[in-house]
């Protein structure tokens, strides 16, 4: 074999393998994780636990649902990710065909009782909601961000559940992205990452990935 052929294999073989590491990188789970979820489904968690892993720095606790619903744990899970250090979000769970603006107070109440450091969240799933609404729903969602930008001054994040919930929901593009990125990596844009679910200090947790926790936290008045 020539010495030119033999580069040109050569070539092949380095430009084959570093799309293979490129894949490989893209394709498989990101394990890092610096941040949790929590809601009432949680109630076994051990506080202390969470405490010594130095791998967790923020916990977002879930607080409503839709215009009325109220996560009855959200104000005591508050206090303990508070106490031991973490910094603390709260997120509300998106009913596409309720009223935004009655989304908004049944979730302004509870932020009003809690002290947190973290921009609240807006979670936007497919499962329990009609998607196919199409205007409805992005109506329904712009209402509730305007509502709350009216009051709080800025927008909140928006977690996604599922990438039909990401193309159906043009409206959010005015806001910080949170995504579920199980099974994938750096799939799009985004300011947090959901990376796994693992059992873990007696309870189920979503595990999540953040490059930089000052970009998630209430902007200073």
């Amino acid at each position: 074999m020539g010495r030119c052929a033999k580069n040109a294999k050569r070539c092949a073989i380095g430009f084959l393998s570093v799309l293979l590491i490129m894949f490989v990188v893209w394709i498989f789970p990101n394990h890092k994780y610096n941040g949790i979820d929590i809601s009432h489904y949680n109630k076994g968690l051990d506080w202390s636990s969470v405490k010594t892993d130095e791998n967790i720095k923020f916990c977002i606790v879930k607080a409503t649902e839709g215009e009325s619903w109220v996560d009855g744990r959200c104000v005591d899970n508050v206090k303990n990710s508070n106490k031991i250090g973490l910094k603390t979000g709260l997120y509300h769970y998106f009913r596409t065909g309720v009223s935004g603006k009655r989304q908004f107070e049944n979730f302004d109440k509870v932020l009003k009782q809690c002290k947190y450091d973290i921009i609240p969240v807006v979670d936007v799933e497919e499962k329990h909601n009609d998607l196919s609404l199409g205007g409805c729903a992005n109506e329904n969602l712009d209402d509730l961000l305007e509502c709350f930008k009216e009051e709080y001054g800025y927008y909140p994040m928006v977690y996604f559940g599922s990438w039909d919930a990401l193309n159906t929901l043009p409206v959010v593009t005015k806001c910080k992205w949170w995504l579920r990125c199980i099974g994938f990596r750096n799939l799009a844009p985004s300011t947090i990452q959901q990376v796994g679910i693992r059992k873990m200090h007696n309870s189920s947790l979503d595990l999540n990935y953040c490059s930089d926790i000052s970009s998630i936290m209430v902007p200073e008045k």
